[in-house]
């Protein structure tokens, strides 16, 4: 029995993880991505312990961890090698029960789409219009065969923090603001010994690495700067950034092709944030809340949204009263992520030298286990039930 027909808005790994919790929970589901060649691409992804236990509820878990590996010894270091920090994926685990996965982007993507028929995905096709009315709601789209509406009990907006979804249904809710940093990702060509995965943190800039389960480096670098600053050449302006660094970063760095090299600039949705839901139509992921870098979690929230949502779904009431359960759930939750991401992102880009200096001092005396114990609360997520269709 189909409990009615829903269409999601984006096919990244939002989208497509609601679009496997919807089918779960007994729903037709349809896929727009506006890409014609849909993928995540160029980088490494966090998995932290609440997006691993979110996607075992949706039956993916299994296949997504024999590609990533689990985090190993790590932590904070001073542009000159200097350790504030250290800590070990093993003691996490074994103290804190938290663990953290590390994956390339496009493969956690592409394991969600094959738990998908192959005709829930449609590609090169844009929205360009969501409304809705007491009969449904109705998605204007077009695509290489011409423009088409689409008629829905259920419409999820999975666009990313430019969301058209958002927009069409809250043309009122505040813009994403610039978080005053840019940041590079990338991933070495080929397998790159590392000693450990680390995190470096200098004046107004920071630089991470970690190894992905082929051998091969994942590594980001975030600096401050104007907004939609760019070079001309990027790979030498990362470089230029970060390359009389400690090694091995200017090496992970030159491993890794110039076209292999991506930036974006840091948006997050400005606090409150308004509701995520509004009669048929939600939101999630970035759409609803997008967040800074700092604590890693904007994919695994996003993966908890999808399990939340359709959970709430299957539970057998209304489709609008379940959207505001997912509403009551989630709002606060990934409010409270994005303001300790913030905090974090405003410690690791800090730039005057005296709060430096007190950021190092502190790192140095605050043992690594007790940071890990306070983001507990964060890191550990415990996914409600999507209860199957009758």
């Amino acid at each position: 029995m189909t409990r009615g027909q829903a269409v999601v808005v984006g096919g990244g790994i939002g989208g497509l993880a609601a679009a496997v919790g919807l089918r779960r929970a007994g729903w037709t589901v349809r896929v727009l991505e506006r890409s014609a060649a849909p993928g995540e691409v160029g980088a490494g992804i966090s998995l932290w312990g609440n997006a691993l236990a979110a996607l075992e509820a949706l039956g993916v878990a299994g296949s997504i961890r024999a590609l990533g590996t689990m985090a190993g010894e790590g932590g904070i270091q001073t542009p000159r090698g200097r350790w504030l920090s250290r800590s070990s994926g093993a003691a996490m685990h074994r103290e804190h029960d938290v663990s953290v996965l590390m994956v390339h982007r496009t493969e956690l993507h592409r394991e969600l789409r094959a738990a998908l028929p192959d005709d829930v995905v449609s590609s090169g096709t844009m929205v360009t219009a969501v409304t809705q009315d007491e009969a449904g709601v109705r998605v204007q789209h077009t695509g290489s065969d011409g423009d088409h509406t689409l008629t829905a009990d259920l419409v999820i907006g999975a666009d990313g923090v430019r969301s058209r979804t958002r927009c069409a249904l809250w043309p009122d809710a505040p813009a994403p603001e610039y978080a005053g940093f840019t940041a590079w990702r990338g991933v070495t060509d080929e397998a790159f010994s590392l000693d450990c995965q680390s995190q470096t943190w200098g004046r107004g800039a920071e630089f991470g690495a970690t190894q992905l389960v082929d051998g091969r480096v994942y590594w980001f670098g975030t600096a401050n700067a104007p907004e939609g600053a760019a070079a001309e050449d990027e790979h030498a302006e990362v470089l230029r950034r970060f390359g009389a660094w400690h090694p091995p970063i200017a090496e992970v760095i030159e491993a890794t092709s110039p076209a292999a090299v991506l930036r974006h600039d840091i948006y997050q949705h400005p606090r409150p944030l308004p509701p995520f839901t509004g009669g048929r139509v939600a939101l999630l992921g970035d759409a609803a809340h997008a967040m800074t870098p700092g604590l890693g979690q904007g994919a695994c929230v996003t993966l908890e949204d999808a399990v939340t949502l359709a959970a709430e779904l299957a539970a057998g009431s209304d489709v609008t009263t379940a959207l505001r359960r997912y509403d009551a759930v989630r709002r606060p939750r990934t409010e409270a992520v994005a303001k300790q991401s913030a905090q974090m992102s405003r410690m690791a880009q800090a730039q005057h030298p005296a709060v430096i200096g007190l950021r190092a001092a502190f790192i140095a005396a605050t043992p690594a286990r007790l940071g890990v114990a306070s983001m507990t609360r964060t890191f550990r997520w415990t996914p409600p039930t999507i209860r199957p269709a009758p």
